[in-house]
């Protein structure tokens, strides 16, 4: 978004932040846009205990969704 001079807002909500890139004209994969479910996670790991504990397999689906978006941001920023 910095490189793109995209104006954004200072929020944790992935998928609005996704948005906001793609309507600007950089194509969001839809592996990609399945980080919008990690904006769910933000509350449980700033609040512990007030909300129901992360389930294994949430973990592990939201750990992947993680690694594909930092893989696909390394390829992005090498080819430019």
């Amino acid at each position: 978004m910095i490189e793109r001079c995209i104006d954004f807002p200072y929020v944790h909500d992935l998928g609005r932040l996704l948005f906001l890139l793609n309507e600007e004209g950089e194509e969001v994969p839809e592996e990609i846009r399945a980080a919008a479910e990690l904006t769910l996670y933000a509350p449980v790991t700033r609040y512990p205990g007030v909300m129901r504990p992360v389930t294994v397999e949430e973990y592990s689906e939201a750990t992947e969704i993680a690694e594909a978006v930092v893989r696909w941001v390394e390829q992005r920023l090498s080819i430019r």
